[in-house]
Order: C-alpha cells, then sequence, then structure tokens
C-alpha cells in the first residue's frame, strides 16, 4: 500500500461518524452505517465491528456480550445477526401488529402500506397484504378504491394519498353517522416527470369523478327523506282538527253536550241553542 493510499484511508476512517445505535429498528440502522462503509470503501470486518460498537450503548453492548467474549463469534456478521435478532422485532410482535394493533394513525396510506409489507415480508402475498392494509382505511376511501382493483397496490396507494388529502367537511345527516360532502377542486402539484404527472393528474380525476358521483347520490337521499317528512307532517296536521272538532269547526264538547258543555276547545263556532250535534250521544 503506497502512502498516498494509507493517508487517504486514513482521511476516511476520521470523515466517518456513525449515527447512533437505533434501538426502535435496527434493520434500517444497518442499511445506513453500511452504505457509509461503502461509500468510504472501509471493507475489514473487524474495522466495521469496532465502528459499530463505538457508537452503541454500553446498555446495547450488554446485551449482545456474549457474542463478543466468543472467539467463534467475535466478529461482523455475527454481532449483526445479533443485534437484528435481540433488538429487533419477533415474528410474534410482528404478526401481532399486522393482525391487530396497526392503525392507520397520522400516517398517509402509503407510509401505512409500506409498514405492512415491511412487518408483513417479501414472501408474503400481495392479496394478503393488499386486505390488511383496505381494512385499516376509511369506509369511503375502501368504497372508491373498489372500482380501483385492476392497478397495482402501489398505484391504489398514491390513490389512497390523494383521497385522504381533499377536505371533506361534514355535514349532518339523518343516518347513524356523518356522511362526508367533498369539496373538490383543481390539483395544484407539480411534478418534474411528464409522464408520472399525467398518471396522477388522471388518478386525481377518477377521484373527482367519483366523489362527485356521491355527492349527488347524497343529494337525492337528502331530498327524499326530506320529501318524506314533509308528508308525515300534513298527515298529522290535517288529522289533529278531526279529534278536536268537526268539519263545519265545532268543538267535540259543544258537539255532544251542546249548551250543557262544560268546557270548549278553540276555534269553535258554535252558537247557543244550537243544541246537540251528536245524536249517539243520546
Amino acid at each position: 500500500m503506497t502512502s498516498t493510499s494509507t493517508s487517504s484511508s486514513a482521511c476516511d476512517h476520521v470523515a466517518l461518524k456513525l449515527s447512533k445505535f437505533w434501538t426502535y429498528d435496527p434493520e434500517s440502522w444497518f442499511f445506513n452505517v453500511d452504505s457509509q462503509f461503502a461509500l468510504r470503501n472501509i471493507t475489514r470486518p473487524d474495522t466495521i465491528l469496532q465502528h459499530l460498537l463505538s457508537v452503541m450503548e454500553p446498555s446495547q453492548i450488554k446485551e449482545i456480550s456474549d457474542v463478543l467474549r466468543n472467539p467463534e463469534t467475535n466478529n461482523y456478521d455475527s454481532v449483526k445477526a445479533a443485534i437484528l435478532k435481540r433488538f429487533g422485532e419477533s415474528e410474534e410482535e410482528k404478526l401481532e401488529k399486522l393482525l391487530g394493533t396497526l392503525e392507520l394513525g397520522d400516517r398517509s396510506p402509503s407510509q401505512l402500506l409500506r409498514e405492512i409489507q415491511r412487518l408483513a415480508g417479501p414472501d408474503t402475498p400481495q392479496a394478503i397484504i393488499r386486505g390488511l392494509w383496505t381494512k385499516r382505511l376509511s369506509p369511503q376511501t375502501r368504497q372508491i378504491l373498489l372500482v380501483a382493483e385492476n392497478l397495482t397496490l402501489d398505484k391504489q396507494a398514491e390513490m389512497a394519498d390523494k383521497i385522504v388529502s381533499v377536505q371533506l367537511p361534514m355535514v349532518a345527516s339523518t343516518s347513524s353517522f356523518p356522511i362526508p360532502v367533498p369539496r373538490v377542486s383543481a390539483p395544484e402539484v407539480a411534478y418534474t416527470s411528464s409522464a408520472s404527472s399525467v398518471t396522477l393528474e388522471s388518478l386525481a380525476a377518477d377521484v373527482a369523478k367519483l366523489m362527485k358521483q356521491m355527492s349527488q347520490l347524497l343529494d337525492q337521499r337528502s331530498r327524499s327523506q326530506s320529501r318524506g317528512r314533509h308528508v308525515n307532517r300534513s298527515r298529522y296536521s290535517s288529522a289533529s282538527p278531526r279529534r278536536n272538532g268537526t268539519p263545519n269547526g265545532t268543538c267535540r264538547f259543544h258537539r255532544k253536550f251542546g249548551d250543557e258543555a262544560y268546557r270548549c276547545i278553540q276555534p269553535c263556532n258554535y252558537k247557543k241553542d244550537q243544541g246537540n250535534l251528536n245524536p249517539q250521544s243520546n
């Protein structure tokens, strides 16, 4: 090795500054540090291992101390495998998240999809991943995605992101839950790639069209229910006078008792000496 290459290697070692160990995501942390080793042409396993241990906390090193003390496993590959196993999520924990605890939260639908794909692993069929993903989306989003089953899962995720980004003001509804009425505006997103722009604009147009149809259906339902309530009120109003009076405007007390009635319900057009108007009462 020449003095120039030795000096360059030494500079690379000095310039290398790894981030602290990510206990919450060891796999991603190794992606990060391995790329830095490759960029600086650091290839010796013992050197790489020393760099890793230098950014780990004492409590973290204690968790893998048995591997480090064993001469047969005191190497980069063995230590990396131990770290991933002991600090990473177990298969049981991943399964528990997939089947229960994982929620959309403040993620976008595409972020949720990537998390499900990470937990499920590359060997899980796309149909299962699709089912695990869509059941965590809102009912409105699922309904719109039903017409996009021919799209790839990634394209559906893009479409779902567009759906949830649209402002949906909530209005009062007679149903058991509020139904959103969309306010659709033209997309104002710039893309560097013309092909990508055309695809996303097409998706946005499809979403806008579907949401307009949903709005029209909602309006029709609202008008139908309004007409039903109006008919019921009309029937109630027309029935009320018949309970309290007669078609000629005489209340039921004067109609039955005539001049001897002790009560009168207004309006009543009964005149004294008119007599008993109900022949069945005698």
